[in-house]
């Protein structure tokens, strides 16, 4: 089994290509769990910090992969991340393209502020490991509010400002609290669909989204979350 991955499963999931189809086969999705595959304890030249073949880069970055900030552990049913800086953490070998359900299950955790940085996922990566990389993040924050933001090279686009929402686990900020949110992003033909939990946030053209490439999630600033799953549902 690969150690270079969250666990990229695929099955065909036909005709899902709505929020509200998606929310009416919540028990085939259930029963096509995307799960995570243990990973080789083997670890990369990072200090221990990840396994072989996951890269860190802070977010907005206009220089290649930032240093090791990000610690990413198995733990449990998923893994477990604790960052410095804020950050981008994924592996190359994960790649969406065509028609996809990308869901992304993470409990935010140990926190001494009620409104840390957002956190989420991020898809469409190009160039990564460069000072010209493209991708789109799909963050929440522990106050309610969601926000796109399309970042090429060191320019960044806010498709959608921070927005509150009804819809998103809350986080009080108590250091003993963990809140779980679900991020589903919904790619056909035309349309990427972004969804909390069972709230559609909004949805944007395939063409301006820009959602094939690599994916990944974001951490804030100090953060620590668990990420339960991580993984694509391809559609035909």
């Amino acid at each position: 089994m690969s150690r270079a991955g969250f666990g990229v499963k695929f099955w065909v999931l036909a005709g899902l290509s709505t929020a509200a189809a998606l929310f009416g086969s919540a028990r085939q999705l259930q029963a096509q769990r995307i799960m995570n595959p243990q990973i080789a304890n083997t670890v990369g030249p990072n200090e221990d910090k990840r396994p072989t073949g996951w890269m860190v880069r802070s977010d907005g970055a206009s220089k290649g992969a930032a240093g090791d900030t990000v610690k990413l552990i198995h733990r449990g049913k998923g893994f477990y991340l604790t960052s410095g800086p804020t950050s981008l953490v994924w592996t190359p070998s994960n790649v969406a393209k065509g028609k996809f359900l990308l869901e992304g299950v993470l409990y935010s955790g140990r926190t001494g502020a009620t409104i840390p940085d957002g956190y989420g996922v991020f898809l469409g990566g190009k160039n990564m490991q460069t000072p010209n990389a493209q991708y789109t993040e799909f963050l929440v924050k522990n106050d309610g509010q969601y926000a796109v933001f399309q970042h090429i090279g060191a320019k960044r686009v806010a498709l959608v400002d921070w927005t509150t929402i009804a819809g998103i686990a809350l986080h009080t900020g108590r250091r003993d609290e963990s809140v779980r949110n679900t991020f589903r992003v919904i790619v056909d033909d035309k349309t990427v669909q972004l969804v909390i939990n069972r709230t559609l946030a909004t949805s944007f053209p395939r063409a301006v989204f820009q959602p094939d490439g690599e994916y990944g999630v974001r951490i804030g600033t100090r953060q620590q979350f668990q990420i339960e799953s991580l993984g694509l549902v391809k559609q035909k």
